[in-house]
């Protein structure tokens, strides 16, 4: 219930077997349509205003300015 922003992340990189993490973070949109990148450092439920269920996508947060420096495939 208590849980950090950085546990979901950690959680949704381990299933995808994510190690290049940087790249990435969970969006959600509030009830007024505006979009927010979740917080790792505060708690899930805090940040979210509407009722659960809750909707959130995984993204690309940052582009690297040379894709092939990338090392993992899922990544690029």
């Amino acid at each position: 219930r208590d849980a950090k922003g950085q546990y979901l992340f950690d959680l949704l990189c381990h299933h995808l077997n994510l190690l290049e993490k940087d790249y990435f973070g969970i969006r959600f949109v509030d009830p007024d349509k505006q979009r927010h990148w979740l917080e790792f450092t505060k708690s899930v439920v805090k940040q979210m205003r509407a009722q659960p269920p809750f909707t959130m996508c995984f993204r690309v947060k940052f582009y690297p300015t040379d894709p092939a420096a990338l090392k993992e495939e899922i990544t690029r």
